[in-house]
This record gives C-alpha cells, structure tokens and sequence, in this order.
C-alpha cells in the first residue's frame, strides 16, 4: 500500500513538472509571424516578413494597466467575443506600436507614424485567416487590419523590462541601425512573446523597425 501510494505520488509529481515545463516554454508551441533572417550585425537582426492579419485596439499609455486593458479588449475577441462566437487562436507576440498608417507595413502590428500620437496593441491572426474569413469583432475598440510585408531590424533581450527599459532598448536599436548603415523607416515597437507566468530568464522580448531595404537582399 505504501509503494502504491509512493507510486502515485511520483506520477502526480511528474506530471505537475512536465505541465510546468511545458507553461513556461508555451511558445515554443504558440504560432508566430514567420520570418526570414536575411543578416546579422552583432546583436542586430535583419528580417524580412511576409504579409498578414491583425487585430488592434489603441492604448490610452504604456503603463501595465493600459496594456492589461488593451490586452482583455484582444483576448475577448479571439475567445469568443465576435460575430457567430468563434474562437480564434492565440498567436504569439504581443506587439505594442505607434499609430498606424501611411507608408509602412508590419509584421504583428502596424507600426508606423502619422503624427497623433496613438498606440497600439496588436494580435496577429493565424495564418489560415483572411481579413475577408475573420468574424467582425462585437467591441468597436477592436480593428482589424490587413498589412502587407517588410524587412525589419531586431534585438532580442530576456527579462521583464519595465517601460523604462524598453524604451532604452529601442534608444539602443536605433543606433546599431545606425551604425550598420540602414535607414529606419517609422518608429520603434515592442514585441513580448511570453505570458505573465513565465520566468524572467525564459521570456523572449524584442525591439524592432522597420527598415529601407537593401539593395543586397533584393
């Protein structure tokens, strides 16, 4: 009796490790945007992404309440919150981005610069999903966009960085464009790909613009 019960307990052990370890690596199985690396230059990658879909609800900030809020706008949409009540998968990452607009594409957000100031956060729909096949959302907050691709400039950090921080890397972004001879095209974003529980050491966070293409990757 007390070897059964050792027994079970090592198999209600194990699968509460298994189930941890598979939380925090969540999106190693979570869809993405997909991408090609075309270089890189130290810490900074060159990517080209290919065209896709978006859903998007402006932020009143960037502090954590603002993008908690904008975040439940998203998620109410994707679980459920639209016309005919369908679910729609989670993708990763969450972007945060200024206003959209003009003369850029994107990769999860729109993320270009028109002068007002908005921000958003944006979830992009998998892959499977035209702007055509997608349910409208029922809150009016929640836009959908179709953006074609781009080549964008990225660095990769780990940690839970605060505002602050984030901005400082983007600060650090542009310069290493910079000094590797590219021209931005719009402002910064933020890219987070992990959820609230994962540990700082495991979450994969970025900072990313979109860039003139050059002429070597045509």
């Amino acid at each position: 009796m007390h070897t059964r019960a050792v027994r079970i307990a090592l198999g209600i052990g194990a699968a509460a490790l298994v189930a941890g370890v598979a939380a925090q690596l969540q999106r190693l199985f979570t869809e993405g945007p997909k991408y090609d690396v075309l270089s890189r230059v130290g810490d900074l990658e060159m990517r080209r992404y290919g065209p896709r879909v978006i859903a998007r609800t402006p932020l009143s900030g960037l502090d954590q309440q603002a993008k908690n809020e904008g975040f439940r706008v998203l998620a109410g949409y994707i679980f459920g919150g639209n016309v005919g009540g369908q679910r729609i998968a989670m993708t990763t990452p969450v972007e945060t981005d200024p206003a959209a607009g003009a003369r850029i594409a994107m990769t999860t957000p729109v993320e270009t610069t028109t002068g007002d100031g908005q921000l958003y956060m944006t979830f992009t729909m998998p892959q499977e999903h035209t702007l055509q096949t997608l349910p409208r959302p029922n809150d009016s907050r929640v836009e959908l966009v179709e953006v074609p691709g781009r080549v964008t400039a990225a660095l990769r950090f780990r940690g839970r960085p605060s505002p602050a921080e984030f901005e400082a890397k983007q600060v650090e972004l542009l310069r290493a464009v910079r000094a590797a001879g590219l021209q931005a095209v719009g402002a910064p974003f933020t890219a987070q790909y992990d959820p609230p529980w994962v540990l700082g050491l495991l979450r994969r966070n970025e900072v990313l613009v979109a860039v003139e293409e050059p002429s070597t990757t045509r």
